[in-house]
């Protein structure tokens, strides 16, 4: 067990966490000079690799003063103690030793830390003297050390040592030196850096500045969209003085619909409920109204001064034939009736004057004159319900007024709470004319009962209940019914219909109780108005 326990502590008890960097800076030489910028370096702990740089000054890596500095980190699964770091430059070609030093593993009182390192290049051929072996020269002839735009092309093999990038635009001409973007060749003809093989709006040094899709060398109405024309008549909406969508000629500040070209300030008025001449006033001046005269005995014959009007006014025709407007049988339709000393047809003749006239005008033909007939129609077949339209030919009888004909759906012409609009209650009676009583109509229950609504005024009532209550067999059952609605009421005495007697005591006794009766009514007397329900049959 001792051990295991030792071989545990000794895992865990690493001297030095690799995990957390040291930060190093300082000189830089190869072959005692001043190492060229662009100079590769890397660190090396235990035959791996723990950081690189790449100089960007000559002679020097990293910067004390700044967070500039190469980062050297170890195996994060740490040591037993603190390793030996290894630098290492790439000179001649190679990566040579410049300098060891130890690995803190981060510790904060030892950062940054300086270590200058030297290298010393690996002999080889270099034909250019630039310190760069043959094998690995970048620009043969030239020196690789320098490189002022910093690319990677050493300058003497660069096409553009001053850019980098060299040639943006890659019309083959440096940046430094180039006209516009794009193809110089093809000019800047609006000078604004954009070369014209390129620029959108080559003439337009703006390009289109209102964004309206329309370089500004053409646009017709600039700081608006040219685009929107809603009377399309070529001139953009933000420059038009004058919208005219529906091309009558009129501006939409005159034009009170400029939707309709029939419709304009020029139109004739007409009688069609528009102000077709945009004067703010509809119908009362239009070119097709109509003379109407008075009509004052309602026979469809005027007389009199006639009104101009697009509608009929109220007891107005749209004649002026009526040679008496006071009396409805006289009228240019009329029959000339002989003898009567009255030119009845208007025409000017009167009586035997008259070719056609008639004895006794008989218009409905049913031998009945027609200062006689009772109705429209043959009059010996009556007119059972009083419409003005004799029996033979009424289409529609309704002798108790509901609105249902007896020809039709009314079972019962007699009465008008029976018809098909009727509610169906408990009575024994088809009141909705379905052909169905009582249960034997959908969802209604005699059994129950119907639900009764009835309203029993201030002071003494005399009233009699439609319906036989389920739960009151007599006057003091009744009593208590109607007060238990809120109520505050006696019923005292009932009234025989039967007999026309009074039945029960006035004279301040108790309550009598009495059965209950459908051919009696009952006196109540209230404190104040008052309604109750009472579910009920139909009285036996």
């Amino acid at each position: 067990m001792l051990v295991a326990l030792l071989a545990s502590v000794q895992n865990v008890a690493a001297v030095c966490s690799g995990g957390f960097p040291d930060f190093y800076y300082g000189d830089v030489t190869i072959d005692g000079s001043d190492a060229p910028i662009g100079t590769d370096i890397r660190a090396m702990i235990d035959g791996e690799l723990a950081g690189t740089y790449e100089t960007t000054a000559v002679g020097v890596y990293g910067n004390p003063d700044t967070d500039d500095k190469m980062l050297v980190s170890g195996n994060p699964a740490g040591y037993d103690d603190f390793p030996t770091i290894q630098f290492q430059v790439f000179a001649g070609g190679s990566w040579e030793d410049a300098g060891t030093d130890t690995y803190t593993c981060g510790d904060i009182f030892e950062q940054p830390k300086n270590a200058d390192l030297a290298a010393t290049s690996a002999s080889c051929d270099d034909d250019d003297g630039d310190g760069v072996c043959n094998d690995v020269d970048i620009c043969e002839g030239g020196d690789d050390n320098v490189d002022v735009d910093g690319d990677g092309t050493p300058d003497f093999c660069d096409a553009c040592p001053a850019d980098n990038p060299d040639d943006t635009d890659g019309d083959g001409v440096c940046d430094s030196v180039d006209l516009c973007v794009g193809d110089d060749a093809s000019g800047d003809s609006d000078a604004d850096g954009t070369c014209d093989d390129t620029d959108v709006c080559p003439l337009d040094e703006f390009d289109d500045a209102d964004a309206d899709g329309v370089c500004g060398d053409v646009d017709q109405c600039e700081g608006f969209d040219d685009n929107l024309d809603i009377d399309s008549d070529g001139i953009p909406d933000g420059c038009d003085d004058c919208t005219d969508i529906d091309g009558d000629g009129f501006c939409d500040d005159v034009d009170c619909d400029d939707t309709d070209a029939l419709i304009n300030p020029d139109a004739l008025e007409i009688c069609d409920g528009v102000d077709n001449n945009c004067d703010a006033v509809i119908d009362t001046d239009a070119t097709d109204m109509m003379t109407y005269y008075p009509d004052l005995d309602g026979d469809d014959f005027g007389a009199g001064a006639g009104v101009d009007a697009c509608v009929a006014p109220e007891d107005h025709a749209d004649n002026d034939l009526d040679c008496n407007d006071t009396d409805v049988l006289i009228n240019p339709d009329a029959d000339e009736i002989c003898d009567d000393g009255i030119d009845n047809d208007c025409d000017g003749d009167t009586d035997e004057a008259d070719s056609e006239c008639v004895a006794c005008p008989d218009d409905d033909g049913d031998g009945v004159c027609n200062d006689v007939d009772v109705c429209d129609g043959d009059d010996a077949s009556g007119d059972t319900d009083g419409d003005g339209i004799c029996d033979d030919t009424d289409l529609c009888t309704d002798v108790d007024g509901d609105g249902f004909c007896l020809e039709g759906l009314d079972c019962n012409d007699t009465d008008v709470a029976i018809n098909p609009d009727a509610t169906e209650v408990c009575n024994g009676i088809d009141d909705d004319c379905d052909a169905l009583i009582d249960d034997d109509d959908g969802d209604l229950i005699c059994d129950e009962g119907t639900t009764v609504e009835i309203t029993i005024y201030e002071g003494w009532t005399l009233f009699a209940l439609p319906l036989d209550p389920i739960n009151a067999d007599n006057s003091e059952e009744l009593g208590a019914l109607i007060n238990a609605d809120g109520g505050n009421c006696d019923v005292i005495m009932t009234y025989d219909g039967v007999n026309q007697t009074m039945v029960d005591d006035i004279l301040g006794l108790a309550d009598p109780t009495f059965p209950l009766s459908s051919t009696a009514g009952y006196f109540v007397g209230c404190d104040s108005a008052t309604t109750f329900d009472y579910q009920g049959l139909p009285w036996e």
